[in-house]
């Protein structure tokens, strides 16, 4: 950005005349007021006072400080160039920015320039008014502009941390969606674990028809059960993917408009440049027109003047009211737009409550039928006990008939012998 400005001050003939000659200047300035500086400088000095006018070297006492005014203003407008070569434009501002701050610092050394040929006017207080007025206007217009810019960037990034918020939400339906996923893999794991250890205990009991029968019933339930979820689990992902397509849409939606937003603002920055430069071309042809009509009156002028500044008024005016306008506008849009993300976000924590619901139910159905198949098993069980002790009783009562018959078959014998 500094680049143009310092070639173009430095790469035209005066400022390489100055710089070629600074002992013939500095004889010209001071030799004579200082007696040890040779007598070059006198003769360059007679040199210049014989091809120069009088008018132009005596400049009037009153309109001296406009030299003096002059200098200041060179000086703070080499100051400021390099400000902005070696601070302003290595920092991370936006280009259009660095293009302005180029654009104000080489008016800046054109004004200088400006400021010095004002003593050789007729009416030096004039000259420096009309250009105190065009300093300004510029000015009113950069701080427009700047303030245009912040809220622009203050803008994006509310647009950003909104984006970020979203993100996180999505991020953490995720890992919500993943521990659920995870807690029914366990439960399930934990399921087919009951149900092996089941079949081993049946597998140990005797085979009978009955325990045939309760196997397939209870292989047919477990299909069931397993394809009501399956079909559980499918509808969820068909609502997943649902949601997931419609966030994508509103995304799009979303950046067309932001593109839409980027290029009328680039449009209006391109009309304004466009005025900007109409007004200098103007500003620079009424400039030659009131050279050329200096010896009329001045009454014009100031009538002249006064419009300008309604007219200037007026356009201030209409401009804060578009404004206004365009931030009602957003305003609206931003309302609208936290209404929708409330409503989808109670969408979703009905549907999760739905779910829990459903859930539950199934687990409470899981849990009935243990407790019935427990309760049967108890029943075999204890029935196997009576039938075990049966046939305790039946071989003691046996086992004691038989000692009842060798005792009478003994004592047979004995009697016998």
């Amino acid at each position: 950005m500094g680049g143009d400005g310092y070639s173009w001050l430095w790469n035209n003939p005066v400022t390489r005349e100055v710089a070629r000659c600074p002992k013939k200047l500095g004889d010209l300035v001071w030799g004579s007021n200082h007696h040890h500086r040779p007598s070059g400088g006198h003769q360059l000095a007679k040199e210049v006072s014989e091809k120069c006018s009088v008018a132009m070297l005596n400049i009037p006492s009153h309109a001296r400080w406009f030299v003096r005014l002059a200098g200041l203003s060179g000086a703070s407008a080499v100051a400021l160039g390099a400000y902005g070569a070696h601070v302003f434009y290595r920092r991370e501002y936006p280009e259009e920015l660095k293009h302005v701050y180029e654009t104000a610092n080489r008016y800046h050394f054109l004004h200088t320039l400006a400021l010095l040929g004002v003593p050789l006017c007729r009416r030096p207080k004039l000259s420096r008014s009309q250009e105190k007025e065009e300093q300004e206007e510029d000015k009113e217009e950069q701080e427009q502009k700047e303030e245009q810019e912040e809220e622009e960037q203050e803008q994006e990034e509310e647009e950003q941390e909104e984006e970020e918020q979203e993100k996180e939400v999505h991020e953490k339906e995720e890992q919500e969606k993943d521990e659920q996923e995870q807690k029914d893999e366990q439960e399930k794991a934990e399921q087919m674990k009951d149900e092996q250890e089941q079949k081993e205990e049946q597998e140990q009991k005797d085979e009978q028809e009955k325990e045939e029968q309760e196997k397939d019933e209870q292989e047919q339930k477990d299909e069931q059960e397993e394809e009501e979820e399956q079909g559980q689990k499918d509808e969820q992902e068909q609502k997943d993917e649902q949601e997931k397509e419609e966030q994508e849409q509103k995304d799009e939606q979303e950046k067309e408009e932001q593109e839409k937003d980027e290029q009328e603002q680039k449009d209006e920055q391109e009309q304004k440049d466009e005025q900007e430069e109409e007004e200098e071309q103007g500003q620079k042809d009424e400039q030659e027109q009131k050279d050329e009509q200096e010896q009329k009156d001045e009454q014009e002028k100031e009538e002249q003047e006064q419009k300008d500044e309604q007219e200037k008024e007026e356009q201030e005016q209409k401009d804060e009211q578009e404004e206004e306008e365009e931030q009602g506008q957003k305003d609206e849009q931003e309302q609208k737009d936290e209404q929708e993300q409330k409503d989808e976000q109670e969408q979703k924590d009905e549907q999760e409550q739905k779910d829990e619901q459903e859930e539950e139910e199934e687990q409470g159905q899981k849990d009935e039928q243990e407790q019935e198949q427990k309760d049967e098993q108890e029943k075999e069980e204890q029935e196997q006990k009576d039938e075990q002790e049966k046939d305790e009783q039946e071989e003691e009562e046996e086992q004691g008939q038989k000692e009842e018959q060798e005792q009478k078959d003994e004592q047979e014998k004995e009697e016998q012998e």
